[in-house]
């Protein structure tokens, strides 16, 4: 028995000694392969409960440290591996998401746990803690040992000291407040098409929760819990404790612990595949409705949106494109191939784009090229009789691709770009009802049998435990993969969809970043796709809700996510959209207006004057903080982390008791509070900005006027009109300067992205602001370009100063640059006589044309022929009084 065992094994001794013997299922039968990073034990079934057939006597159980990389190859981060396998016979487990690696150097199992475990021939039993404090990060509860059957694996553990105060956050999908309550809850995990119902399972399937635990004595700390399994689960959180539940595959649990919550979060996406870098117009804003009626209709509403001066990005258009519902074709009446490609060629022409929905599902019709392709290939999903399995959705009757297949990943591509070249030329695709979501319960055309023949004899549609009904709106249980059955990939079917459709794109523009848009996922699924929250109502309870959502999705490693803007079923009002589209606006990365058929109109040009001036003013704001939204994405695709963040995951030092429950307000990065209004016939809104973080106290600003605002509960006016941000000290915030642009209207990222860069700078109690700004020329897949900017006292007399550095991260070559032509400084402390200006691509002296300063805030601006290149070296000297 090598050391690391040894020590742990002393500290369980003592605890043997003292205890009386614990009777559970599974016993430690012997130990095998163990190192200074990795622990493995043989065990043995020992009582059988016989809660449900065929119980697995013999099981592997291995817990060992695991590196994960940022895109650059580095460790980000290091977590622990909880798995157990059987010993005899191979059960699934899921494939391509697990991007992490076993250590096999740096730091060991002992430099960093406490692990507990017995003797051999002992009763199965864990406990870890985390070194250094003697944090819990996972105690198993004898009284309710591991239970591992073929269809049926539970076990209950406790991650949080009983003395601790615990918030948990995650396990989704579903409509719910942010935070989790933690009082006997169950928490299912299933993909399904049921709209969007408060706390159900919904769409997407991310078994990963956040736990947030406050100890006087040992500070804050986050934790972590990943578990990796495809299958339907459930969770059941009770105080401080997680009963996990699942219905097949194997148990492999992942903790991650670290006193922010950001690198925790970091360290699990480069775990599931770091997330895509959006193009730079999918920030803008996007325009969809179910129901337009043809092509004469489309045209007329990007018309209206240039009349109404409110930028429009990209126009979409729902299922009503198509010839009878059936994918890869145009509706040859109502959107005939001509005007389509005149009319793709004239939003190209301004520098719009066009998006078009494609269904998984092919319509059982011979004849249809994509039906008779699929068929002679042997490309669609089987039943359990091995024919192309039934189900019904929009068209008709429909089989499935199976994705599993590397020719079905290929036949999509093929069907895609030829849709692209001979019908419409889209610029990206939005993927829908991939759960996979049908109007049958299984089978339009049930089999005789309904029995699989596997290596583990269970019953994929009868199954002994079902924490929901499995076949509801989808295919049967027992319907057949390449690489398995439904009943372990049904959760997995729109993360390979999303995969091929990335693909698809890549293909046909191979120099620009591909747009994905889907409604189910799975952990990684951000590697390919970024995502909406799905058919949501036009209430304000669905706003509200919809903020929880977006941050949940950030914790998920999708941070290009976004509601349907006023809602999709159900008439809105102007009040609730004009709030929802400020909302929309800066509280998500996703903003696109789209509502069901048969409803009022709701463009943002057809709720009268008011509304029209409001989506205006919110657009054209987003599109100015375009930027500083990129540069965050950016940093996301190279190394993890959220943008959007909930106040709790910024400020966890804050002593605000109710700081865990504020889901009504958000961070932009750690720069921005943003309080939205939420409130039908509100003219005021509540929001708290905390006092105290990691460094120290913090400093307010308002965002639009640079005025002190002080820490803690308040109260601010709001009309219709109002957007309420607050700057935290010490943040630097890049936004597009448009003082050149005379008509914000016609605005397009495009043109956006050829402004010069304007810094608004909010310096901090200590007088210093700094920020990362990661920038690209907002198309090519690579070539990403990183600005260290630093702004503080000079210690030799105090004079205040800026300065900036580039290098290139992720191409040699450089990329589009940026320039700056504006400072805007909150916090300056003392009066400004002159500004002094270098950079490394001038010999000279760079002059300063002109600078103002109102009380504490001052405005630089610089020449036209002497704008500051981010590609250099910069600095300001800023000589007070």
């Amino acid at each position: 028995m090598n050391w690391i065992t040894i020590s742990v094994y002393t500290l369980i001794v003592i605890i043997l000694i003292c205890c009386k013997e614990i009777q559970a299922n599974y016993i430690i039968e012997s130990m095998g392969e163990t190192n200074e990073r990795k622990i493995t034990m043989n065990l043995a079934l020992k009582n059988n409960p016989q809660k449900y057939p065929n119980a697995v006597e013999h099981l592997k159980l291995v817990i060992a440290l695991r590196n994960a990389k940022g895109s650059d190859g580095n460790r980000v981060g290091t977590h622990l591996q909880v798995k157990i396998t059987d010993q005899d016979q191979e059960r699934f487990e899921v494939p391509d998401v697990d991007q992490s690696e076993e250590a096999t150097t740096g730091a060991t199992l002992a430099d960093l746990f406490l692990i507990q475990y017995p003797r051999v021939s002992q009763a199965l039993n864990l406990k870890i803690q985390r070194k250094s404090d003697g944090k819990l990060l996972f105690q198993t509860d004898p009284n309710e040992p591991l239970m591992y059957y073929d269809q049926y694996i539970e076990w209950k553990n406790s991650l949080v000291d009983q003395a601790d105060d615990a918030d948990f956050f995650g396990l989704g999908e579903r409509v719910h407040n942010f935070r989790l309550d933690n009082h006997q809850k169950d928490y299912v995990m299933w993909n399904q098409d049921k709209g969007t119902p408060v706390d159900q399972n919904l769409y997407g399937t991310h078994p990963f929760v956040l736990s947030y635990d406050r100890n006087r004595n040992r500070g804050n700390t986050f934790l972590g819990i990943f578990y990796l399994n495809a299958n339907a689960q459930k969770v059941w959180i009770n105080g401080h404790n997680l009963t996990y539940t699942t219905i097949g595959g194997v148990y492999d649990m992942r903790l991650y612990v670290e006193r922010q919550a950001e690198d925790i979060l970091k360290s699990y996406h480069a775990t599931i595949g770091l997330p895509q870098a959006p193009p730079l117009w999918a920030l803008a804003f996007h325009n969809c409705r179910y129901g337009y009626k043809d092509i004469d209709e489309v045209q007329k509403v990007v018309a209206n949106y240039r009349t109404a001066a409110i930028p429009l990005e990209t126009m979409w258009n729902d299922i009503d494109y198509m010839d009878g519902w059936r994918v890869f074709t145009l509706d040859p009446k109502n959107y005939p191939a001509s005007k389509m490609h005149d009319f793709v060629q004239t939003l190209h022409d301004n520098d719009q784009k066009y998006v078009v929905i494609l269904d998984p599902g092919i319509k059982v019709d011979p004849g249809y090229p994509a039906y008779d392709e699929a068929l002679k290939r042997n490309l669609f999903i089987k039943n359990a009789q091995g024919k192309p399995l039934v189900n019904k959705v929009w068209p008709g009757y429909t089989s499935f691709t199976d994705f599993t297949l590397q020719d079905g990943q290929d036949y999509w591509v093929e069907q895609i770009n030829k849709f692209a070249d001979t019908l419409a030329d889209v610029d990206g695709l939005w993927i829908d009802m991939n759960e996979i979501a049908g109007f049958c319960d299984g089978e339009c055309y049930p089999s005789s049998s309904t029995q699989n023949d596997t290596p583990l004899t269970f019953d994929p549609v009868n199954p002994p435990f079902q924490p929901v009904q499995l076949n509801y709106k989808t295919i049967s249980m027992n319907a057949q993969h390449s690489t398995g059955l439904e009943y372990n990939l049904h959760n997995m079917y729109g993360f390979y969809e999303a995969k091929a459709t990335q693909a698809s794109l890549l293909k046909r523009r191979p120099t620009e970043k591909p747009f994905v848009l889907t409604r189910s996922s799975f952990p990684g699924s951000g590697r390919y796709t970024n995502h909406w929250l799905g058919d949501n109502d036009s209430t304000y309870e669905s706003m509200f809700y919809s903020i929880s959502g977006v941050l949940n999705f950030q914790m998920f490693g999708i941070p290009l996510v976004g509601a349907d803007i006023c809602g999709f079923n159900g008439a809105t009002t102007p009040e609730l959209c004009a709030r929802w589209i400020v909302l929309g606006s800066l509280g998500y990365t996703f903003t696109r207006d789209h509502n069901s058929i048969n409803q009022p109109a709701q463009e943002l040009y057809a709720l009268g004057d008011e509304v029209k001036q409001i989506a205006q003013k919110a657009i054209n704001l987003k599109l100015k903080l375009v930027p500083f939204i990129y540069s965050s994405l950016l940093s996301i695709s190279e190394q993890g982390g959220t943008y959007l963040r909930p106040m709790l995951f910024v400020f966890p030092d804050d002593p605000e008791p109710s700081l865990a429950k504020l889901d009504r307000q958000l961070m932009l990065g750690d720069s921005i509070a943003f309080s939205p209004v939420l409130d039908q016939g509100a003219t005021s809104v509540t929001t708290y900005l905390p006092c105290r973080s990691s460094q120290g106290n913090v400093t307010w600003y308002d965002y639009h006027d640079g005025s002190y605002v002080p820490c803690g509960w308040q109260s601010f006016g709001a009309s219709l009109s109002d957007i309420v941000l607050h700057v935290n000290g010490g943040s630097i915030i890049p936004h597009y300067d448009f003082s050149n642009i005379h008509d914000l209207g016609r605005l397009t990222t495009k043109v956006a992205r050829s402004q010069p860069l304007e810094l608004l700078i909010a310096l901090s109690s200590s007088s210093e602001a700094s920020a990362e700004f990661y920038y690209d020329d907002g198309i090519s897949p690579s070539k990403v370009n990183r600005a260290r900017m630093h702004m503080g006292l000079s210690k030799k007399d105090s004079s205040l100063f800026f300065e900036s550095s580039s290098i290139v991260l992720s191409d040699s070559r450089p990329v589009a640059d940026h320039v700056i032509s504006k400072f805007v400084i909150y916090g300056v402390q003392g009066r400004v006589s002159s500004i002094s200006a270098s950079s490394s691509s001038s010999s000279s002296p760079l002059k300063v044309v002109s600078f103002e300063q109102s009380d504490h805030v001052l405005r630089v601006h610089l020449p036209s022929h002497q704008l500051l290149s981010l590609s250099s070296s910069i600095r300001l000297d800023f000589h007070l009084d």
